[in-house]
């Protein structure tokens, strides 16, 4: 079995956030949609998902999949699915 750090060479993991995060700010793959106060925040579910235990919980529900155009409202914070 291969080492982590044979597999993923040093940098390499801040090279792909900076990809991810250019594909958000183009929109692309952007598969979830956060509203704050009006304003409009784009993202990836699987980001959302890997940063958070909530999202990865509300993403992982088998309701979230069978549902698309969900619209989530809390306080300050719309989430469209």
């Amino acid at each position: 079995m291969l080492s982590r750090k044979k597999v993923i060479k040093k940098g390499r993991s801040s090279n792909i956030l900076n990809k991810i995060n250019s594909q958000r700010l183009n929109k692309k793959f952007c598969d979830v949609v956060l509203f704050v106060d009006e304003e409009e925040f784009p993202t990836h579910r699987a980001v959302l998902a890997a940063s958070s235990e909530y999202f990865d919980a509300m993403f992982s529900s088998k309701a979230s999949i069978k549902q698309k155009n969900r619209c989530i409202v809390f306080p300050r914070l719309v989430i469209i699915i």
